[in-house]
């Protein structure tokens, strides 16, 4: 299974069969995927219907659903982290009006790991840290990367975001410094436990969503394990 958001929408690629659509309605479609003659019109239908909620895009081999999608995109790589400290407190920015985790563009000859490193401390200050695990999204065949789409410059843009569990071991609250130039206009520590509780994550993207989720399962079923 692969998510792709499209305008927000997320577009699920799954082969074989799924009931989680008994009804599919206007909002949720269900779609059977056929040769590669299918995507673009699907694609364009995406883009320009709001109302739309989910898609499901249903194929018989995986390999060649994905690579047919993929191919109408331009592909950018970039990498972040979900930053936590000793206080168990995650790092939170606030870019261009949304509650975001910092990431970045991997430039040439950087591995993702030392991109994400880097983009941590040029849009927040925060440095002293180290990665810990990749975070595997399950809405993405347990791979530690999300997928969203986006127009630049007339050509469609397929941005994969490498995703890992990183520790901050010292940050004095001055260190925190946004990276205005980049629309990051405020970096918070945010208690874990309380963050789906609050208004950060009703204003997030939902790839953004997807990966604290994830962290915050995997984090869940460690503390569980270590109580037993």
């Amino acid at each position: 299974m692969n998510t792709i958001y499209i305008n927000q929408v997320p577009v699920i690629l799954c082969v074989g069969t799924t009931d989680s659509l008994n009804l599919p309605t206007r909002e949720r479609v269900q779609l059977t995927y056929h040769d590669k003659t299918e995507i673009l019109p699907l694609i364009q239908y995406i883009e320009n219907t709001p109302e739309l909620k989910e898609v499901r895009l249903v194929g018989e081999d995986m390999e060649q659903l994905r690579a047919d999608f993929f191919s109408h995109y331009t592909f950018i790589h970039a990498a972040g982290g979900v930053v936590r400290n000793v206080d168990n407190e995650l790092l939170l920015i606030y870019r261009n009006d949304k509650w975001d985790l910092p990431k970045g563009k991997v430039e040439a000859n950087e591995s993702y790991e030392q991109a994400a490193l880097r983009e941590i401390a040029e849009e927040t200050g925060i440095g002293n840290t180290h990665i810990i695990a990749p975070i595997n999204i399950a809405q993405n065949n347990h791979q530690n990367a999300t997928y969203h789409t986006y127009y630049d410059t007339n050509q469609r843009v397929l941005k994969i975001t490498h995703w890992y569990d990183i520790y901050c071991s010292h940050a004095h609250p001055n260190d925190l410094q946004p990276q205005t130039a980049e629309g990051i206009s405020e970096v918070v520590w945010v208690k874990s436990e309380n963050l789906l509780d609050n208004a950060y994550f009703e204003n997030m993207y939902s790839s953004i969503r997807d990966v604290l989720r994830n962290f915050l399962e995997k984090n869940a079923k460690n503390e569980t394990k270590n109580l037993q």
